[in-house]
């Protein structure tokens, strides 16, 4: 899905029921996170502390290592 936001990816997961609603629910909220706080156009300054910068990061980490686990499993 290379032309779709990280929001649609989390709806098609949801959608297809491929991660247990829990794991949907923190990816959600990563990404809301991240799009109250860093994203694209931001006009506020950059409010969140180094802890959780480093956080966000290595979650999103664990969540590109989620998906790519996942694809590899499709034929």
């Amino acid at each position: 899905m290379p032309t779709t936001t990280f929001g649609d990816v989390i709806k098609t997961a949801r959608s297809k029921a491929i991660f247990a609603s829990e794991t949907l629910a923190i990816l959600e909220k990563i990404y809301a996170l991240a799009s109250s706080n860093f994203r694209h156009g931001m006009t506020q300054p950059f409010s969140l502390s180094a802890a959780e910068a480093d956080f966000v990061y290595v979650s999103c980490m664990a969540a590109i290592l989620l998906f790519v686990r996942y694809s590899q499993r499709l034929p």
